[in-house]
Parts: C-alpha cells; structure tokens; sequence
C-alpha cells in the first residue's frame, strides 16, 4: 500500500436519545449505604415536566429485564408533580419525609452502573446508562448520595447529573438543590492508550458526543472502529518504532464541552531492553550545596525503548531499588536523565531538554563512591557503574557540583580512564545533551587552537562582540589558562584560569580589561597555556586587534 504523508481517521458516535418531554428522572439512589440520612432503600424520582398530568398506571421502568409499572390505583401525576418510585416495603419511609411515594418492584441499581429505560405505555420516553463517574464529585462517590439532575442539556447526558450536596444525601420528592448548577465543565479527555501490532486504542474518561478525528503521519490506513467511548485503529505496527498519534482538538462531550487543543499521544510497541542497549553515561554523585544528584541513561540501541518499569539501585546497598513508574519512550540514540528534583536540574544547567528529565527518588550515591546500577524489570542487570571521586579530574581543586562524563559509549563502564569531569565550559554538567569529554572517532594527534577572526569589536552589535579560539583537543582532561598583554607586557585580563575544557570547545576574551572597561583600540597578544594531569604543557599565543568604536 502506498504510505502517506498524513492520514485523517474519524470515528462518529450516534446522537444520544432525547429526554422525556413530559414525564423524566430527575433522581436515583443507585447506592445508598452507607446512610446518611434517607432511607436505606434505592429509588428512582420522576418529574412530570409537561403541561397535562400522567396516569401512572401507563408508567413504567426496567433495568436489563421486564418493565415493571405502579399497576392501577394510584392518582394521575399532575404537571409539575414529583413521584419517588420505591419498592412497597419503603413507601411509609419516603411518606414521612414528604415525598410521594409510589409503590413498585424497583429493579436492583447496580452501584457500579447500569441501564434504565422509563416508559409510557409503549413509548420509551428516556433511556439513562449511568456511570459512577456521573456523580462528578469524589467526596460523594462511595454511597449514601443520590445522582441529582441538574436541570441543563440532555437527562441521559453523565455530564448533566451530579451527585447531591443535600445534608441527607438527596431530595427526595422536592427540587434538586443542584438544580442550575452545571456539574461538567470539562472536555473529555484520552485517559489510556494501547498498542498492539495490529493498532491502537485510544480510551477516553467520559464519552465524545460526535466525530472525533486522529492523525498519524507517515502511516498507511488499515481500518477503524468505535464502540462507546473506545476507539480503535487498526494499521500495522512496526516494534521499536514510537508512533505520534495526535488527537485534533474541536470535539466535545455530550454537556457541550469543546476540547480546545490538540493532544499528541506517544506509543511504542517495544521489546525488553537487553544488556548493552542502555549505557550509563553521565553521573553527578556529589552535588553543589543545595542542589541534586542525577544519572543518565543513553539509549545506544537501534530501536526505542519503554522504561517503564526499569529500576535503579546501588548494588553496595541493601536498600530496594528505585522503578521508573511511568512510561516515559526513549528513542535510538535519545538522552534521559533521572534526578529526585527536576526543577533544580532546569535552574542550574544549560541546554538540559525538559522533556528527558524524569523526576524520581535516586538510590544512594555516596560522595566518596559507590556504585549505579541499571537492571530489567525482570531483575537482569542492563548496565552497571562503580564509581569514585578519583576518577574525576586531579587538577581540580574542587568537585563538588561537577558531573563526571564517559568519554565514549564504546568504551567499558568499569575503567577510572574511561570517565572525566564535566568542562567548565558546559558549566559542569551535560544532562540531556552530549558530553563535554565524549569523543567520536579519532581524537587529533595534537591539540588545535585557531581564532575565528582576528579583530574583536566589544559594541554589542552581535559582530564579533568576543575573540573566540576554537579548540579541538587530543585528549579530555586539559585545562586552560588565557592570558591578554598589551604590547607592552602589560598584562591587560585573564579571563580564564585553570578552565577545565572539553575535547571540542572554545574560549573566549570580551575585548575589556580587569575592571570591565573596554580596552583601547589596536593589538593585544593573547597567551592559551594549556596543561593535563600527566604533565603534558602546551603555549599557544596569537594576536588580537580590538576595532575602533563605531
């Protein structure tokens, strides 16, 4: 089948029935234990919203079985009237709070939802398939409240009943005390999302009145079906591939509540990581004061996985590892990184995505060492890292808020020389993007240092603002002094001192002095000392010439 660019599914339902014009519900006590102050007994209450009254000999209710009526006997009900329909052995109960009550056999309600079509003579004048969620209020859901209509929109509408507020749990034979309260007003949303390798079902929280449409790019179009408020696409489904359905906004609840955005959902149909998919490529055990310890994970397999459900732990603790609760897709080659406060990694690192940060307890990571480990929901260790302040670069005189980095994703996870600090540069600390140490390839045979342009014009123009050397290091670990001398000798600034750089990067000189002014115009010699733990020494200098102000 040829693929297309984008496909547009759409799903109707049918337009729900109308309410009774004349005679309706307007209340029913589905569940009424535990009491709160009505009889223990369950009741339907009628309305009669017409002009003419209703021989209720002519009325009559079922529930997954045969009507049942009120039988002969009983006075018409008069327009405006209230009729509480309970079983005879309730009907003195109901009396005594004021209500009239009509004796019937009252079909069971099941408390967790049901049917009730209510009939005159061979008409059915309303049809009502009730949910809990049509009590729309958590604090009344368990029993001993009434669902109350509340007089706005279709009676057979989950969004237009509520449950009582009323101090007994319902009124009983009188007006709704919720009566012109609008219980719904919100649209209904996706609530699950399922994938299998014939499609997708897509689950609301309440019903879509009308069409719902979908989207998903790239994909051919195998069928769709709908039943209820579940709908299904069926096209094929490739594993390790994450598929972006998107549901257009515009659709609305039976209450008339319109969704005003689209909503992209995210599925995969993926296999179980195996050892060697996901590395451990960045840790920061010991953090600034104040501020969080993170891990992160790479995916470096070739299709996406589900961590839901992975767990983290330090082997050298008898404590209970810490599970990733939630599905969060990682694609080939994506970045996550879990850390116990989110909001901290966001305020102190540049660059970091927002959407590969997963907050969540981190298992002990102690500042003198420890170990991190990466294991399957099955138990099966996927990655693990011991790892040591030593392997942090010796130069520097502290380490606390500096990440240490693998240098590669190749490279073994339990070698010191395989693991570095973070480059002052990236500010310390990679979370989400590429590492400041990592290599690709082949690492130069000797370090490069070259200027971008020789002229620096500090104006704020956006031209030239900074001198910039780009480098491209032979090996991690290098740190930088940077020097600026008039011709004199005079030594002008040193905007950088003992900087730990990463393998690829630039430094920079603004084009002012010590105490932020701007330098005069003409050349200025600019001194790069470079120096590593192992006592390599490199000097690199060149010239600079500061532009004439404008």
């Amino acid at each position: 089948m040829k693929p297309w660019s984008s496909l547009l599914i759409a799903l109707h339902l049918a337009a729900p029935p109308l309410a009774g014009q004349a005679v309706q519900i307007t209340e029913m006590m589905v569940d009424p234990t535990p009491v709160v102050g009505l009889p223990d007994a369950e009741y339907v209450e009628v309305y009669n919203a017409g002009n003419e009254a209703v021989d209720l000999s002519q009325l009559a209710i079922s529930s997954g079985g045969r009507a049942v009526t009120a039988g002969a006997g009983e006075s018409p009900l008069e327009a405006g009237e209230y009729a509480v329909l309970v079983r005879e052995e309730y009907v003195q109960d109901f009396t005594r709070l004021g209500a009239r009550a009509v004796a019937l056999r009252l079909p069971p309600l099941a408390n967790n939802g049901d049917e009730i079509t209510l009939l005159l003579g061979a008409d059915t004048v309303q049809h009502i398939r009730y949910t809990p969620a049509w009590y729309n209020d958590t604090d009344r859901d368990g029993g001993g409240y009434s669902l109350a209509y509340t007089g706005s929109g279709a009676g057979d509408c989950g969004g237009n009943w509520r449950a009582s507020t009323h101090p007994d749990g319902g009124t009983p034979g009188r007006e709704n005390e919720v009566y012109g309260q609008r219980a719904d007003q919100q649209p209904p949303r996706p609530q699950t999302w399922e994938i299998t390798e014939h499609g997708f079902t897509i689950t609301f929280d309440e019903p879509v009145a009308g069409p719902v449409y979908f989207t998903v790019a790239d994909l051919p179009l195998a069928g769709a079906t709908e039943d209820g408020h579940t709908y299904h696409l069926a096209f094929p489904v490739e594993r390790g591939q994450i598929y972006r359905l998107t549901v257009l906004a515009d659709y609305a609840d039976c209450a008339g509540n319109y969704a005003d955005r689209d909503q992209v959902l995210e599925l995969l149909l993926a296999d179980d990581p195996a050892p060697g998919d996901l590395v451990i490529n960045e840790i920061l055990f010991d953090p600034a004061p104040g501020g969080s310890e993170f891990v992160e994970v790479v995916n470096v397999s070739s299709s996406a996985i589900d961590l839901n459900g992975l767990q983290l732990h330090n082997r050298n603790s008898a404590h209970r590892p810490k599970v990733i609760d939630r599905t969060h897709l990682l694609p080939a080659g994506g970045y996550v990184v879990f850390t116990p406060d989110r909001q901290d990694l966001l305020q102190r690192f540049s660059g970091v995505d927002s959407g590969r940060v997963v907050e969540m307890p981190l298992p002990s990571l102690p500042d003198a060492g420890g170990n991190i480990t990466l294991s399957g929901a099955d138990d099966r260790v996927l990655e693990s890292v011991d790892y040591h302040p030593d392997y942090h670069n010796p130069l520097l005189s502290t380490v606390s808020g500096v990440s240490l980095e693998r240098l590669g994703f190749h490279l073994a996870a339990d070698v010191a020389d395989h693991w570095s600090s973070a480059s002052r540069e990236s500010g310390f600390g990679t979370p989400t993007r590429p590492n400041s140490q990592a290599y690709a390839g082949t690492l130069p045979s000797s370090f490069h240092l070259a200027a971008l342009s020789p002229t620096v014009s500090p104006d704020g123009d956006g031209f030239e603002d900074e001198y910039l050397l780009h480098y491209r290091a032979d090996a991690p670990g290098y740190l930088a002094n940077l020097h600026v001398f008039a011709l004199s000798g005079r030594r002008v600034v040193a905007p950088h001192a003992a900087s730990l750089l990463g393998t690829t990067g630039e430094l920079s000189w603004d084009g002012r002095a010590d105490d932020g002014t701007r330098v005069a115009p003409g050349p200025y010699v600019v001194v790069v000392e470079l120096f590593t733990a192992d006592g390599r020494a490199h000097q690199h200098k060149s010239v600079a010439v500061v532009a004439e102000s404008r």
